[in-house]
């Protein structure tokens, strides 16, 4: 009996983005304020935590946006995988992460602080830093920006990674505008 050579079979697949609705912005997102006033009012509706990615390119001008994760009332989930992917299709430069609490409290939780760990650090090996990670509430005009908050500071915009130095009984500086 001769010995056959068997075949294996890899399909060739093609990963591209699909446009939704715009959203349309022609200001740099150089600030909380103007990312919160791109995608604000639209997190401020969502009765449950979305966790969205604002894709910049080298300019800081909003390539895309996408919707990452929609949790429940009081959480979401969200893998790194799923925050860059929309990011490297785009050839984005950078991110800002919005998430809301439908709670309307803009205090961020140790979850958030760990998620924003993890994904600063997955951002910096792929080469997209992320820029600032702001929490909505429930009024688009009240919001939490960790980069606003000294959270993420410096050049590499490094986290805290002692939750006892950052003092969130100081009246937040973005609220009530």
């Amino acid at each position: 009996m001769k010995n056959r050579k068997e075949l294996f079979k890899l399909d060739m697949v093609s990963v591209r983005l699909v446009n939704d609705t715009p959203l349309m912005s022609a200001e740099k997102i150089e600030s909380p304020d103007a990312a919160v006033r791109l995608l604000g009012a639209l997190m401020s509706e969502i009765d449950r935590e979305a966790i969205f990615a604002v894709n910049l390119n080298t300019r800081l001008l909003p390539i895309n946006g996408t919707m990452v994760s929609m949790g429940t009332l009081g959480q979401s989930l969200v893998d790194p995988r799923e925050i860059f992917k929309a990011s490297i299709l785009s050839n984005s430069a950078r991110i800002i992460l919005l998430h809301n609490h439908p709670s309307g409290d803009l205090t961020p939780s140790r979850e958030d602080i760990i998620m924003t760990n993890q994904l600063l650090q997955a951002g910096a090996i792929i080469g997209i830093p992320i820029l600032d990670h702001i929490i909505v509430g429930s009024n688009n005009n009240q919001f939490f920006s960790f980069k606003a908050r000294g959270i993420l500071s410096g050049p590499d915009l490094n986290l805290s990674s002692n939750m006892n130095d950052l003092d969130f009984n100081q009246k937040l500086k973005y609220l009530n505008r």
